[in-house]
């Protein structure tokens, strides 16, 4: 193969992806859910219990798994596989100190899988420990992850509970009983365990993570974990709307019970449901005897019809309905095996030419966890999808049923909108004896800032010759009146900018700013402040920006006044910004103010502190003048005297201290209207540079406007004598 023929294949595959990277691609699948959650509440208990007894082998093999490989080289791993099937002393796997920090973080993990696994087993139970007999030690009680678990463990637990469940009476409708003790604690223990377990693969693991089988661990743990939590919340959730129904489904049975004797009343109530069913069961065979007796329409069927219809409003209000949320968070149970959220920004388009050569795709374990979860939950009933290379626009649509579709597809309408204008211009250029098309050109280059000023004066000066046609259709037609029109509009630029550079070089700016300042702060409290606002102008900023306005009203070689004139007005702007970020920045315009108001507001908080002290003191001194007067009517009168001087003096201090406090209040609102008359000062000085300085750019950019609406006429009155 020649080097030529290798240079030819490289440039194609680079430009092969290229053309890829130009293109879009979307796909919708319409799923449908089919994940464990039932509305049967004996089967959903069931159902937890079962995922909890199962999850217990499947961690044991965990926890096996990972010992095999933190002690491959230890000796240890022959007396630890005796006892493989059973529960491991914590402690025993804990006096064991591998060298490579690698095995000792896979033996950190297995033990505290093996803690999960001690869950199972009451707390007095024997567990197996090599290289001692099985049967012969004690669980380590509150060690690693054990510590606060219950007394009974989750088999002899689940044991109870199956029992129960086998000796109690099926119920035909109605809600179900309140749980017995042994699965209320059966499920606590599960959400104790799931907890556990959900702590262990979302936080210990990022620590410990560098095991290839991480994965596959950690999704095992997330689902358990999730899916345990998920059943109970919606077990305790059904069971509560249960409660709300009996409590307050309040039947005519239960109202008839309240009027009956003690003993009668010793007899079994009916559940709500129950007795809403009977009711609605009554009331059919009523409405139908009715129907048969008086007609549809008749005054009986009609009301026996309506309380038919309440009657089944109310039973429906009983029915658990199972928020849709729920079962979304059945579906994704291992979230480790989520998709990355995308929180930063990311091509997705080089993405798909990436994964198109298995570059930077997740490990491919993660991915068939996460495909065989999806496939696991939900069931897909319909897939659209659509291609298409450049700019494109989709709709995409659902119908009656559900099922999405393509509505419609475009392409970006530039490029035909661009083939529209150029036709326009060839073809109204030819009527001018001008070649539009160049003319749209040139000014786009006059315009462009990045070339030179020598190409952008060869634009303009064959912009100029070429909008200044003497012969064609247009202009036999019409005489001189286009080259009228654009002598006028440019003498309007070039007078418009003349007007602007006669103020900016006689600094009428400054000299109006001053004149106004001064009758804005002659009210100031210091020539400080009146000096700060004068100050402005000769700060290096502002001055720059005022050099700016100068260089701008000065056009360049070849530059058309109008365009001088835009670029003077923005200066102007700029100019303006800088002097009212230097009015801002003055803080000597209310810093005097700011302290004072600061300082009085807190003299302020201190006298009605003191106030409230000496009020106490007054309370206390008149508790005890009371006493003691109280005391001298029964003829001791040896704490009077002292009692009413105690109080005398508490009540003058009430008085002074009420005195000072009224004085400290009115500092306080005196120094806060100086603040805020300060406040108002400097926003005038600023409504000044706006007036002076804002409204003047406001008015020129108002005629050039004008200016640029009379050009704008001219022209289509032109044009549309030419169409004619």
């Amino acid at each position: 193969m020649s080097y030529l023929s290798t240079t030819l294949r490289l440039v194609a595959a680079v430009s092969f992806l290229c053309v890829l990277s130009g293109c879009a691609s979307l796909q919708i699948d319409v799923d449908v859910y089919k994940g464990p959650l039932v509305n049967n509440e004996d089967i959903q208990s069931q159902q937890v219990i079962s995922m909890a007894l199962s999850a217990k082998p499947l961690m044991m093999s965990a926890r096996n798994s990972l010992l095999e490989k933190a002690f491959k080289d230890d000796a240890h791993l022959t007396e630890l596989r005796t006892c493989f099937g059973k529960q491991i002393k914590r402690s025993y796997l804990a006096g064991i100190t591998l060298q490579d920090t690698a095995l000792e973080k896979r033996k950190r993990l297995a033990m505290q899988v093996n803690d999960l696994l001690s869950f199972y087993l009451n707390r007095d139970a024997t567990l197996a420990v090599a290289p001692l007999t099985c049967e012969e030690v004690k669980l380590d009680n509150n060690a690693g992850f054990t510590a606060g678990r219950f007394e009974k463990g989750i088999d002899e637990l689940a044991n109870a509970v199956s029992t129960e469940a086998v000796a109690q009476k099926s119920r035909s409708s109605g809600p179900s009983p309140a749980p017995s003790d042994a699965r209320v604690t059966l499920e606590s223990a599960l959400t104790d365990l799931a907890a556990r377990m959900l702590f262990l693969s979302t936080n210990q693991w990022l620590i410990e993570d560098d095991d290839e089988d991480s994965p596959r661990y950690r999704a095992l743990f997330e689902a358990v974990a999730n899916s345990i939590l998920l059943h109970i919340d919606d077990l305790q959730n059904r069971r509560k709307f249960d409660k709300d129904v009996q409590v307050a489904g309040t039947t005519e049975e239960s109202e008839r019970n309240k009027s009956r004797s003690l003993a009668n009343q010793t007899q079994k109530v009916q559940p709500a449901i129950d007795v809403i069913d009977a009711e609605i069961t009554q009331l059919r065979y009523e409405h139908i005897k009715a129907i048969r007796l008086y007609g549809k329409d008749g005054p009986e069927s009609k009301r026996i019809a309506q309380a038919l219809t309440e009657a089944r409003n109310q039973r429906s209000l009983m029915i658990y309905l199972r928020p849709s949320s729920a079962y979304l968070r059945s579906v994704f149970a291992a979230t480790y095996t989520q998709q990355d959220p995308g929180l930063g920004w990311q091509n997705m388009l080089n993405d798909q030419i990436l994964d198109m050569f298995h570059i930077g795709q997740d490990p491919k374990d993660v991915r068939q966890l996460r495909a065989g979860l999806d496939k696991a939950f939900w069931q897909n009933i319909n897939t659209v999808r659509v291609s298409a290379a450049g700019s494109s626009n989709f709709v995409v649509a659902k119908d009656d049923v559900g099922n999405w579709y393509v509505k419609s597809m475009g392409s970006d309408p530039a490029a035909m909108v661009n083939a529209a204008k150029n036709l326009a211009l060839y073809n109204m250029g030819g009527k001018f004896d001008t070649n539009l098309l160049r003319v749209a050109e040139l000014r786009n280059r006059k315009d462009d800032t990045n070339l030179s000023d020598t190409e952008r004066n060869r634009a303009s000066a064959e912009l100029t010759s070429l909008t200044r046609g003497q012969t064609g259709p247009a202009v036999a037609a019409h005489g001189q009146t286009w080259t009228l029109f654009d002598e006028h509009y440019r003498q309007q630029g070039d007078s418009q900018l003349k007007e602007v550079a006669g103020h900016v070089q006689s600094n009428a700016f400054a000299q109006q700013l001053r004149a106004r300042w001064a009758a804005t702060m002659k009210d100031a409290p210091s020539d400080a402040q009146r000096n700060a606002v004068d100050g402005t102008l000769t700060h290096t900023q502002v001055t720059s920006a005022f050099a700016a306005v100068q260089n701008a009203v000065v056009p360049a070689t070849g530059q058309a006044g109008g365009d001088a004139l835009v670029n003077a007005l923005e200066a102007l702007g700029r100019y303006r910004d800088a002097i009212d970020t230097q009015l801002l920045a003055a803080d000597v315009l209310v810093a005097t103010e700011t302290a004072a108001a600061t300082q009085a507001e807190r003299d302020r908080s201190n006298a009605e502190q003191v106030l409230d002290a000496s009020l106490k003191q007054l309370t206390v001194a008149e508790g005890t003048l009371r006493v003691a007067e109280t005391a001298a009517e029964q003829g001791n009168t040896a704490l009077l005297p002292g009692a009413k001087a105690n109080y005398q003096q508490a009540r003058a201090r009430v008085e002074t201290d009420t005195a000072a406090a009224a004085l400290a209040r009115k500092n306080a609102i005196a120094a806060t209207d100086a603040l805020s008359a300060a406040t108002r000062r400097r926003e005038a000085a600023r409504g000044d540079v706006d007036i002076v300085v804002g409204e003047y750019v406001r008015t020129a950019a108002g005629r050039r406007m004008r200016s640029i609406e009379e050009m704008e006429t001219a022209i289509k009155v032109i044009g549309q004598s030419i169409q004619q």
